[in-house]
């Protein structure tokens, strides 16, 4: 569903097995416009409600984006490319088609747009890996960890994606340092779960309270996940890429034990009924204690950290639904 409310666009579309269906509102009580589209974002005929409006907002139909019907072209605006929603393909040459040479720039996500978007028009960089002998997959570089496409696609020696995506990020930043750049050389393990079973084990099954956890989370003490066992990381692993290495989540995604680490303390955080806000404050009056000044937690660490607290408000609500309440006191 897409509203318009006062200067306001949202946007949300859903997939049945017919459509997406689209709404624009000017209130949550008039609706000024209905669209249902095929898959490939071609609209439907015969029972769609006419728009004369001219409201810029109100251009921006399949998948949230303009309308560009100029000279009965009737193309989709998605910033780097144009989208023919008729034939379901892009009617320019994707600027990175160089590493998707694998792949027609002509194709709009695969073909699948159920499985698949691509947010700004360009195939996004991302995280890319080059298979190992033992099966496991290094991290040679990345692009913009911001550019909405989580995939970790498996290149060759020189660098030209082979197609094969081994699974998607755990978060947008999972193999990304502070500062944006892929942590290269890091070693991501899909047939490894030590992620989430120390989220299991150590965090979920355990419950620690906050006075238990603090303490033992950071300086490489037994809740410090992103460095345990660095003292037997493999020759020529910095500790760094030792504190990246990446293996499977529950959910099928793929995380670095940095993420897996930074998620079990929002996961302890919300169990022990601190907000947001109070958590992302504690987590940074920590980090400028490490510091010793003023310091915010890089977006890597935030992001996990998110991730985790959503996961522990979760269960905190469960557990309260069933009528068991966790005191959080500190004695």
């Amino acid at each position: 569903v897409s509203l318009y409310n006062g200067g306001t666009f949202a946007t949300t579309a859903w997939f049945d097995n017919l459509s997406i269906r689209r709404v624009n509102a000017a209130d949550a009580s008039e609706i000024v416009e209905e669209n249902n589209y095929y898959p490939f974002g071609l609209k439907h005929k015969g029972y769609n409600n006419a728009v004369t409006s001219t409201n810029i907002a109100l251009k921006k139909t399949y998948n949230g984006k303009e309308l560009q019907n100029e000279l009965g072209l009737d193309w989709h605006d998605y910033g780097a490319r144009n989208y023919e929603a008729a034939l379901g393909r892009w009617m320019n040459i994707d600027p990175l088609a160089e590493v998707q040479t694998n792949n027609s720039p002509y194709n709009y996500t695969y073909n699948n747009p159920i499985l698949f978007n691509d947010p700004t028009g360009m195939i996004g960089e991302s995280t890319n890996v080059i298979k190992n002998e033992d099966g496991t997959h290094k991290v040679v570089e990345g692009g913009d960890a911001n550019d909405g496409d989580d995939n970790i696609y498996v290149v060759d020696k020189e660098g030209k994606r082979t197609g094969e995506i081994i699974g998607k990020s755990l978060t947008s930043h999972s193999f990304f340092d502070d500062k944006g750049n892929a942590v290269e050389g890091a070693i991501i393990d899909t047939n490894s779960t030590e992620g989430q079973d120390f989220i299991n084990e150590e965090i979920i099954a355990a419950d620690p309270s906050l006075i238990e956890y603090m303490p033992n989370a950071t300086g490489g003490e037994k809740l410090d996940f992103k460095t345990r066992d660095v003292e037997n990381r493999k020759e020529g692993t910095t500790t760094t890429q030792h504190s990246y290495r990446g293996s499977k989540a529950s959910n099928g995604k793929i995380g670095s034990a940095r993420d897996f680490g930074n998620m079990g303390a929002g996961i302890v955080a919300a169990r022990n009924n601190l907000t947001w806000s109070m958590s992302r404050a504690g987590f940074d009056g920590l980090q400028s204690y490490q510091e010793g000044g003023l310091a915010t937690e890089g977006i890597p660490t935030q992001k996990a950290q998110e991730a985790g607290f959503k996961i522990g408000t979760k269960i905190r609500n469960n557990n309260r639904s069933r009528g068991r309440r966790k005191s959080t006191r500190i004695r």
